[in-house]
């Protein structure tokens, strides 16, 4: 009975964690039958190249940073030589980057159920387009992007400077990463730095003078950079010891001419900027994020103003804030604005949007007393979300395949 009783406690504190995962794993199965688009093919056939002893941007034509061919690589290894393998990797990646925004928005706003929320609409509007916008560079890059988020509200909040250093060391490392993603994402790492370089450093309201506290936020920014810099320096010895370095610089970190050149340009004009943030707030069935999410952007902006937030949760806004100026920015700079270009809004979206839901139907929540009730309203919702969207017939081809009514020619 003692066992019994010692478990129930356990599994209650992380079954918001498994329902996250567990939705997104459910709502992620259609995915493994997608067959690979332009994209995902030419990433799969360098990786099949560099598998054969290929060196990349030497040897083989790559205009992205590296991690999204390793990606490849690393599912072909694991799973074998098909459309399959990546599928089943960008599940488990989605999995995991919901399961880092449940983690970011439960610390931020102390809600366990708007946490919920938050994880599975992630996966939910990941998942909202078809095959061509997933297993994209945009998409890897949010499980560092998550990752960042989560470490940089947990490091914002030690209230001693025991091993706080080695959390700002991992932001930097993984602001790096989403960057070795996609480049365009660059913005990112000035903007966490000074997120690390403005912020309370131990997150100790009361640990000292001003002195300490601008030394402490130094000391977090060294860190930062320290952690930010290992990862370039080990991207630059790997590249150089295998005759690739200028190879990459000339075709990943290139400045297009005057008179044209590719999609990602360094220098972003005014009306890309409007157009970018216009089909953000206006366009939500085109951009992730849309109708809620520029409410729940809203909400953050009252939030922020509110001198009854606490500093905890004002902080982590501003933290959420940086990420969508840098995505944002992203995709201005691509230019292109396809759905996968807006893959990295979506950990701040997914919060956005559930911010959003609670505030419009808590008052309606507030009158479900009974716990069926609320299980009725959630499945209602849960329903009403997938049934407008591509899911179904994608469900439908996945149940069709496994059942044998739709043999994978007829696919």
């Amino acid at each position: 009975m003692k066992t019994n009783q010692s478990a129930k406690p356990g599994l209650q504190r992380f079954l918001p964690l498994l329902i996250v995962v567990g939705v997104a794993v459910v709502v992620g199965s259609a995915s493994l039958i997608y067959p690979l688009g332009r994209d995902q093919g030419a990433y799969a056939f360098i990786a099949n190249s560099v598998r054969q002893g290929a060196v990349m941007y030497r040897d083989v034509l790559v205009d992205t940073p590296p991690l999204t061919i390793l990606v490849y690589i690393a599912a072909h290894i694991l799973f074998g030589h098909s459309m399959f393998p990546i599928r089943i990797v960008d599940l488990l990646v989605v999995a995991a980057t919901a399961g880092l925004v449940f983690g970011f928005t439960s610390r931020v706003f102390g809600r366990k159920w708007l946490a919920v929320a938050a994880g599975v609409l992630y996966s939910y509007l990941y998942y909202l387009h078809d095959f061509w916008h997933t297993a994209q560079p945009d998409g890897f890059a949010n499980l560092p992007i998550a990752l960042a988020l989560l470490l940089g509200v947990i490091a914002d909040g030690k209230r001693e400077r025991r091993g706080v250093g080695w959390y700002w060391a991992a932001i930097g490392a993984a602001s790096v990463v989403a960057v070795l993603f996609r480049q365009t994402l660059w913005l990112l790492v000035p903007g966490l730095a000074g997120f690390a370089l403005l912020g309370r450093g131990t997150g100790d309201e009361g640990r000292g003078t001003g002195v300490e506290s601008r030394r402490a936020n130094w000391s977090s920014l060294a860190w930062f950079a320290g952690g930010a810099v290992a990862v370039v320096l080990g991207l630059v010895a790997w590249l150089a010891a295998s005759g690739a370095l200028t190879s990459f610089l000339g075709t990943v970190f290139r400045v297009p001419a005057l008179g044209g050149g590719p999609d990602v340009s360094y220098v972003a004009g005014a009306g890309r900027v409007v157009l970018t943030l216009g089909s953000y707030l206006l366009a939500p069935d085109f951009c992730a994020g849309g109708l809620l999410g520029s409410i729940g952007l809203a909400l953050v902006v009252v939030l922020l103003l509110r001198s009854q937030t606490p500093d905890s949760t004002r902080r982590g806004m501003v933290l959420l804030l940086c990420v969508v100026v840098a995505a944002l920015f992203s995709v201005s700079l691509q230019g292109g604005y396809q759905f996968y270009q807006y893959l990295p809004l979506l950990p701040a979206s997914a919060v956005l949007n559930a911010l959003a839901l609670f505030g419009i139907l808590a008052p309606a929540w507030r009158r479900l007393v009974r716990s069926y009730q609320r299980v009725l309203a959630v499945l209602a919702v849960g329903l009403a979300l997938v049934g407008a969207s591509a899911l179904p017939p994608r469900f439908g081809d996945l149940f069709g395949g496994i059942f044998g009514k739709l043999s994978r020619g007829d696919y």
